[in-house]
Parts: structure tokens; C-alpha cells; sequence
């Protein structure tokens, strides 16, 4: 019997098999067409279509190093549109397009015509791609997007590649999987679909572009980059505090995935022994009462699954604060810029020995751990790093080493 689920499905196939066509003489005329007016020395850039507002300060470092770049995203979570400077946010600027999952097909379809038309390289993650949504395009979207001629680098976002039930397994004590197993979400996740996207990916992509944890998925890595990055001109280095009594600041945006419990109950025993502190969770607040309650803090601690660091961490460093998380020890020899990492490294089993190590300091050692933390988001998370490495990355794969960036 058809229902409407059902009848969805079969409106979609039988369109995108009509569009196919349509699509492969598209790319052809546009591979035509950069024939004709021959290679450009910069190639303009698009990047999305998932929301990762950390990116924006992606797309300042390339526009810093002269790129055309244009940030798309599909449809960011409500307290992200206009607090966060994407330069095009589709659910926003088409609300009409959004109301049916068929103008929503459409949507799709106009923008990969609109996006390969105008930009010559790609800036995606593995998954919210430009045909992602669609049941069957999606599996020739990479392979239609290098018949127009253009490139595509992927970067790793996290979710789009993990497949911690298979990778992991019960090989490690603590992993992210602990947070898979207990968010209902994501416990019956098809891990077996994401691992096909991710073989397609890495099959099809001309550049890779992983860090920190995110490697142990992969086959495939063509440069170990940990793209989040600041402009540390808006970071006022807030290296001590007046606190009479520590306090840690912690921002969880998923507390299964960032171990928050372990924190709560490592500071809550800290307290009960006499080593007082207090512990601010900054949680669902817009991205200036973070920044905030990091400079009104004397610790940030950031995760302690997980076994890599994020923005969070970034973000505190940049502010001097000293930060505590757990980096997994085997993930160094694939990330070698930790070893630099003034980072207190803690698991779930010696967080609140590490916590009560940074309580009893004095600020003025608190302080020079936050001073070696601010010079090192300079030296791997400025973005002028991030501009110029992403700059040697494109000359690579746009000009393929043949002709000299300029």
C-alpha cells in the first residue's frame, strides 16, 4: 500500500533520473566554457552547505589571502541565523522553498546549477553537500561536480565520518562511543551508511583535509590540518581574574559526547575534600556570553571523551586561560603539533587530580600556562596560519603543480 512516505520516494527517484541527463550536459558545457577562458590564477570558492560557524573565520583567512569565497549553509539552527555571518543561508533567504520536501529537492538542484557555474573549488564536509539530500544524486555528485572541471577539498567535521561501534569498539576505556551508546539519537545510528558516504567520499575527493581525532576513520588523508582557527584581534587576553575562590568554565554543546559528568563529579568531590572551586557550565547561550564567561573564569576544561580539542579549547587558549582535556595518547603521533600543546591533558581517571593541581596554583602560574596556550593558537589557530596553509592547499590541487600560485 502506498503511503505518502512512499510516494515521496518514487516522485524523487523518477525525478532525479530525469534531471541526470540535464545535469551531465551542464557540467559538460561548463567544462567547455573553462576551456575556453582558460584557468584563473585564483579560483573562486565555495564553501558549505553544513553549518559550522567556525568557518566564517575560514573564509576571512581566505579572503585575507585574495579569494572570492562564498559561505552557504542549508538550514543553520535558529540561534545561529543572523547571530552568525554566513554569507547565504538558504532556509532563511527561501522560506517558501522550505515548506514542501519537493521545493526542497529543487532547491537542491538550483544550487548545484548555481554553485558549479559560478565557483571553481569546493569546501564541503563528507556529508550536507550540495546533493546530499537526494536519495541517488548524492552517490554522483562528486563525480558530476570534476566533470565540470572543478576541484573539491573535504574536511572532516566529526559527525560525517565516525563510526565509533566499528572503529572503536571496546578497544579504548573511554572513547566518544560512551556518548553514542547513551544518546538515543544517535545509539541506533546506521553506521553502515555513514562508512558507504565516507568510501564514497574518500574515493572521489581531490584533496582530504583531517586532524585530530577524525583521522582514525579515514583510509585516506592528505593533510593533517585542524582548520578551526581565531582572529585573535578580537581576543583580549584575560589572563587573570579576581576571583577570590577558582573558577572553571566549562561550555558543553552535548554533555554525553564531552564527558560532563565526570567534571561535575570531580569538582563536586574537590569541594567536599576542602579544595574549593566553582564550576560554571555555560550551556545553549549565544556564542558572546561563551566568550564571556571564559574570561570570567580562571580554568576552562573542555571535554574528556572525546580525546581531541575543539573550538572550545581554542577559543580559551586565545583568552590565556589555562585548559584541561583529554588527548588521547595514540592520536599524538597523528596530530604532531600537540606535543607543542600546553594543554593539561586528563582522562575521567585523573581529572580531579589535574583540576586540583591548577586550584591550588597561584594565578601567576595559572597565568603562564594561559600565556604558552595564546602563543600557540598564534603559531596553529591564527588565521593567518590557517590562510596561508590552506593557500600552499589550493595552489596544490588547483594548479595541480603546475603552475606557481600567485
Amino acid at each position: 500500500m502506498l503511503n505518502k512516505r512512499n510516494i515521496y520516494f518514487i516522485v524523487v527517484i523518477a525525478a532525479e533520473f530525469m534531471f541526470l541527463p540535464v545535469l551531465l550536459i551542464w557540467c559538460i558545457m561548463i567544462r567547455l566554457r573553462m576551456s575556453l577562458r582558460g584557468i584563473s590564477k585564483r579560483p573562486n570558492i565555495f564553501m558549505g552547505t553544513m553549518h559550522i560557524n567556525n568557518w566564517t573565520n575560514v573564509v576571512k583567512a581566505l579572503r585575507m589571502k585574495g579569494y572570492d569565497v562564498a559561505l552557504v549553509v542549508w538550514s543553520p539552527p535558529a540561534h545561529e541565523i543572523n547571530v552568525v555571518p554566513y554569507d547565504l543561508v538558504l532556509s532563511k533567504r527561501y522560506p517558501f522553498l522550505f515548506r514542501s520536501k519537493y521545493t526542497r529537492f529543487l532547491l537542491q538542484i538550483f544550487l548545484f546549477l548555481w554553485s558549479t557555474w559560478y565557483f571553481d573549488l569546493f569546501i564541503m564536509c563528507f556529508k550536507d553537500r550540495l546533493l546530499d539530500r537526494s536519495i541517488l544524486l548524492r552517490w554522483v555528485e562528486l563525480q558530476l561536480i570534476q566533470l565540470a572541471g572543478k576541484k573539491i577539498i573535504l574536511n572532516t567535521y566529526g559527525d560525517d565520518i565516525m563510526t565509533p561501534h566499528m572503529t572503536l569498539g571496546t578497544k579504548y576505556k573511554y572513547s566518544v562511543l560512551e556518548g553514542f551508546l547513551k544518546d538515543r539519537d544517535y545509539a541506533n545510528r546506521d553506521e553502515c551508511l555513514v562508512l558507504k558516504n565516507r568510501n564514497y567520499c574518500q574515493k572521489w575527493a581531490d584533496y582530504i583535509v583531517s586532524a585530530i581525532d577524525h583521522v582514525q576513520y579515514l583510509e585516506r588523508i592528505d593533510d593533517c590540518l585542524h582548520m578551526r582557527c581565531v582572529d585573535l584581534a578580537e581576543f583580549t587576553p584575560a589572563c587573570e581574574t579576581s576571583n577570590s575562590i577558582p573558577v572553571i568554565a566549562h561550555a558543553p554543546n552535548h554533555r554525553l559526547f564531552k564527558g560532563t559528568a565526570y567534571l561535575i563529579k570531580a569538582v563536586d568531590e574537590l569541594n567536599e575534600e576542602g579544595v574549593h572551586c566553582t564550576l560554571n557550565i555555560i550551556e545553549q547561550r549565544p556564542h558572546n556570553e561563551v566568550l564571556e564567561g571564559i574570561s570570567c573564569a580562571d580554568i576552562a576544561a573542555d571535554q574528556f571523551l572525546v580525546g581531541a580539542y575543539a573550538r572550545f579549547a581554542i577559543e580559551s587558549m586565545a583568552l590565556c586561560k589555562p585548559v584541561v582535556c583529554y588527548l588521547r595518547d595514540d592520536l599524538f603521533e597523528l596530530n604532531p603539533v600537540w606535543e607543542e600543546s600546553p594543554i593539561v591533558n586528563a582522562n575521567p581517571d585523573n581529572l580531579k587530580e589535574k583540576l586540583k593541581e591548577l586550584i591550588l596554583m597561584s594565578p601567576t602560574e595559572r597565568s603562564y600556562i594561559g600565556k604558552n596556550g595564546r602563543a600557540y593558537v598564534e603559531k596553529y589557530h591564527s588565521i593567518e596560519y590557517i590562510g596561508n596553509r590552506m593557500h600552499e592547499i589550493i595552489a596544490r590541487v588547483w594548479f595541480a603543480d603546475k603552475v606557481k600560485i600567485l
